[in-house]
């Protein structure tokens, strides 16, 4: 699987490769990632901000009751509430947006290596190589997965 920072840093070498590879529209795929990224990276920070906020009116509940000042120590308490449902919702959010982008994320193949001609069939290949004889076989010959169940 790629790595978003990877995606990031390397998108024209990325798009070619998935060239290669016949992905339609390779350029939109790598987008919706991007997009999906920028999407989890945000949520993430308007939760840190609201936890922020929460722990710092807990502060102030804990010395607002140490001072005597309980029906302010209650108003305050209504923040943190208000503020935990906030919290519980984006972590919601996040977990939904996070696990869209590692859907998305699966779906994208490894890039093959510059020396793989592009191609999207098997004739599209080109023999390098030839090492040893081919068998030849006899006509009639059954093919391995008959092979397989004649021999259990």
């Amino acid at each position: 699987m790629l790595q978003i920072a990877y995606l990031r840093e390397n998108t024209p070498a990325i798009l070619e490769g998935l060239s290669k590879r016949n992905i339609k529209e390779p350029a939109s795929v790598i987008e919706n990632v991007l997009a999906k990224d920028d999407q989890r990276k945000n949520i993430q920070q308007e939760l840190d901000q609201v936890l922020a906020e929460s722990n710092k009116i807990s502060r102030q509940i804990g010395q607002l009751m140490k001072e005597g000042k309980a029906s302010e120590a209650a108003e305050v308490k209504e923040q943190t509430a208000r503020l935990k449902e906030k919290s519980r919702l984006l972590n919601d959010q996040h977990k939904l947006v996070e696990n869209e982008l590692q859907t998305l994320l699966y779906n994208i193949p490894n890039i093959p290596n510059k020396l793989v001609p592009a191609g999207s069939a098997e004739t599209d290949n080109k023999i390098l190589e030839t090492v040893g004889d081919t068998p030849k076989l006899y006509d009639g010959a059954k093919p391995h997965w008959e092979l397989i169940e004649d021999y259990d």
